[in-house]
């Protein structure tokens, strides 16, 4: 398209922690791959096979260090890469279009950036019926209309707090739009102090939402509440 593009000159470099070369890119299908992060993760699995199998065996407590160490690496990672898709979110966004179109473009970033996945979308609330009703999202067919204090999404909307639900079947009152989604975050949208929505995405793993997740997602909400609050009206 000669208008419109997810990606203009002008857009803020996707990658201003590593200094990567941006033709890497140029023969990805999506500007969005992260190949850095993709080679890092590569590497250090192959280095933890080869040094676990030596550690295990001379020296096990150099062996609990070194998986220690790992694992701080890759919530490191995961922290880098969910900043990444936070950028992406922050580029594409433009002031001449209706909050529709930026909204949507964010939530398609989201579900097709972030792994692991089966839904992402808003719900709006109205204080006057107590309902929360369907707005854009990506996945399959969802519930059209829950009510305060049903489900995460109504729950979220009625106590107007972040909600992160790592086995959704154990949640009091859960409504199973998706029965293949296992865990669960929603986040509250405001518009000066009134919740006019909830940002809800879906896994289909257990505890997919963790601190790396949560706090980004938490900035992304923001994002989307200040485009929902410049709105004359959102339905």
């Amino acid at each position: 398209k000669e208008t419109g593009s997810l990606v203009s000159d002008e857009s803020s470099h996707l990658y201003p922690f590593l200094p990567i070369d941006k033709s890497l890119f140029s023969g990805c299908d999506s500007p969005y791959h992260r190949v850095d992060l993709y080679v890092i993760t590569f590497l250090l699995v192959f280095l933890s096979y080869h040094i676990s199998s030596v550690c295990h065996f001379r020296c096990p407590n150099l062996f609990q260090i070194w998986n220690v160490l790992f694992s701080f690496i890759l919530f490191s990672c995961r922290i880098i890469d969910m900043r990444y898709i936070y950028e992406q979110c922050q580029s594409i966004l433009d002031p001449t279009l209706p909050w529709i179109s930026n909204v949507s473009n964010i939530l398609a970033i989201l579900y097709h950036e972030i792994s692991d996945l089966n839904w992402v979308g808003l719900y709006f609330t109205d204080p006057q019926t107590q309902l929360c009703f369907l707005g854009p999202f990506q996945g399959k067919v969802a519930c059209t209309k829950i009510p305060y204090g049903k489900g995460v999404v109504g729950t979220c909307a009625q106590q107007k707090k972040t909600l992160v639900v790592n086995d959704v079947h154990a949640f009091p009152g859960h409504i199973a739009c998706d029965s293949a989604s296992r865990s669960e975050i929603v986040i509250p949208l405001y518009k000066d102090e009134n919740i006019i929505g909830v940002l809800d995405i879906d896994s289909p793993s257990l505890a997919r939402f963790q601190i790396p997740e949560e706090s980004v997602l938490q900035k992304t909400a923001d994002l989307i509440s200040e485009l929902l609050s410049r709105a004359d009206c959102l339905w």
